[in-house]
């Protein structure tokens, strides 16, 4: 039988260089775990911290987009709980926020966190 994991966010600290990093998971304000995790190998892309006070789209309005777009194209959206996450890839042009099949693990949307334009996939 698998475990499930409570709804809510992930925070990834680290140092610059470094492959490991402290994963805290926070749901309903409470800090529900940590860890302390290490990549075998380097991530791509790289990620740079982000400033949350140049992010002007908040997870809400993300999905929102995201629904709208699902909906042009005939995606199922109904009872699914698609996981969100806000990187900003080294190179980019600032944080970007995706949309992530919680089921495959594939990338479905994007969104630049400056502007809420549609954005390429950061991790490619």
């Amino acid at each position: 039988m698998g475990s499930t994991v409570a709804p809510g966010w992930f925070y990834r600290f680290k140092i610059p260089g470094s492959r490991k990093e402290y994963v805290v998971q926070v749901v309903d304000s409470v800090v529900a775990g940590a860890t302390v995790a290490e990549a075998v190998v380097d991530v791509k892309p790289l990620e740079l911290p982000i400033d949350p006070l140049v992010v002007k789209l908040d997870s809400i309005q993300v999905m929102q987009q995201f629904l709208q777009y699902a909906k042009q194209r005939g995606m199922k959206t109904d009872g699914i709980d698609f996981d969100l996450e806000l990187i900003s890839p080294q190179g980019g042009k600032g944080p970007v926020w995706s949309v992530v099949d919680p089921t495959s693990f594939e990338w479905l949307y994007s969104v630049s966190g400056l502007d809420g334009t549609e954005a390429a996939n950061p991790h490619k």
